[in-house]
């Protein structure tokens, strides 16, 4: 009986990605990045004509419902209007989007198969969504028993709203892409204990968002200075093809200069980044971090918060019997979410969908498999 109900909660939330799958399909967020990544896709197909290319997207832009037609060419917003009517300003954007070249060439290939470029920007995040939640399903119910069902269906229908994962199918972005990535590297390294293959992920995931090289930078000093499972050579050759893929990067797609970033995201939208120059000082920097303080206390707070407990006490307690193998991964997580916030502080939930999951994840295994033996004695 036992049994027969968790696979049940298991079928039923599998049943219920499907259907919200399908709905992210037919109800689109239809967001502004989608155009910039329209035009990733046509560049991608062989069009060199900037003010063809510009056209093109417009052109099929007038297929999706009016009113989201007027908010992606809003006369009111002088960004949004400059970008609809010039397209030197439109190409300008480009650099921005088409660094995530994993993400646009799924998109190429999408829109090859269906010859739809507005969905096609959103279908892969909709795959993605897909392997999330089959992915998150298989890691948090192999760690429970099968009388332990109705913790399984707790988890499942605590996590997927709250994390913010039901909204990433919807978004023509590559954060669900690279939420995949972030979540699917954790599995590797904490459920599969293949630390290889766990890297080679995130080296790959850089070609969807170039910060996923910070959370490989922990994970390798972590893995080769901690718990010593990485060589010297392997430490230095997965560190040498990351940084060699970053930069290359960074060259081909003539990426922006970071103080252009923070301009662009705290100032005002640059309509001719190209044309930029400016810098930016590390009091001025402070100070917008500091402004969008409250902004921070955002779903990151709900799952930070218990894993900092567990940290505390595994750190407070020697004899806590928690596996360093789950509070690494645990700690190295924060430590990346962190980092990435001081970096690049954008506050938009959905850019961490993947570090939310992970955390998530371990700490219901470390509730389910640790807790009910801990011993704790004071040092």
């Amino acid at each position: 009986m036992n049994t027969l109900a968790k696979n049940v909660v298991i079928i039923g939330f599998i049943l219920l990605s499907i259907l919200w799958s399908i709905s992210s399909y037919k109800n689109p967020a239809y967001n502004f990045d989608m155009i910039n990544y329209m035009g990733c896709i046509l560049k991608i197909d062989g069009i060199k004509d900037e003010s063809l290319i510009h056209q093109k997207v417009y052109e099929e832009l007038k297929t999706i419902p009016p009113e989201k037609y007027e908010l992606l060419t809003d006369k009111d917003s002088e960004f949004v209007h400059t970008i609809h009517e010039d397209y030197v300003a439109f190409s300008q954007q480009r650099p921005w989007f088409e660094i995530k070249f994993i993400y646009n060439y799924i998109n190429f290939i999408i829109y090859k198969i269906t010859n739809d470029l507005v969905r096609s920007t959103f279908i892969s995040s909709i795959i993605a969504f897909m392997l999330i939640s089959l992915l998150l399903i298989k890691w948090i119910s192999i760690n429970i028993d099968n009388k332990d069902w109705p913790l399984l269906f707790t988890a499942l229908i605590f996590i997927f709203p709250v994390s913010h994962l039901l909204t990433l199918s919807k978004f023509s972005t590559p954060d669900a892409l690279a939420s995949f990535f972030i979540f699917l590297s954790f599995y590797l390294l904490v459920v599969k204990k293949k630390i290889h293959a766990a890297i080679i992920v995130l080296i790959i995931s850089i070609g969807v968002h170039m910060d996923h090289l910070i959370i490989l930078v922990f994970v390798l000093i972590a893995y080769r200075f901690i718990i010593k499972k990485l060589s010297n050579k392997q430490f230095l050759i997965y560190l040498a093809m990351a940084s060699l893929f970053f930069l290359g990067l960074y060259q081909v797609f003539h990426y922006y200069s970071w103080a252009t970033f923070v301009h662009y995201n705290f100032v005002n939208p640059i309509i001719y980044p190209e044309e930029f120059v400016g810098t930016v000082s590390i009091i001025k920097y402070l100070g917008y971090l500091w402004n969008i303080r409250k902004l921070t206390a955002s779903q990151y707070l709900i799952f930070s918060c218990f894993s900092f407990v567990l940290i505390y006490y595994a750190v407070k307690y020697g004899k806590i019997k928690i596996n360093h193998e789950l509070i690494l991964p645990l700690i190295l997580i924060n430590l990346s979410w962190f980092a990435r916030f001081s970096l690049f502080p954008v506050v938009w939930d959905r850019y961490y969908v993947g570090y939310y999951l992970v955390i998530a994840a371990i700490i219901i295994q470390i509730i389910r498999r640790n807790f009910r033996h801990i011993e704790i004695v004071k040092a």
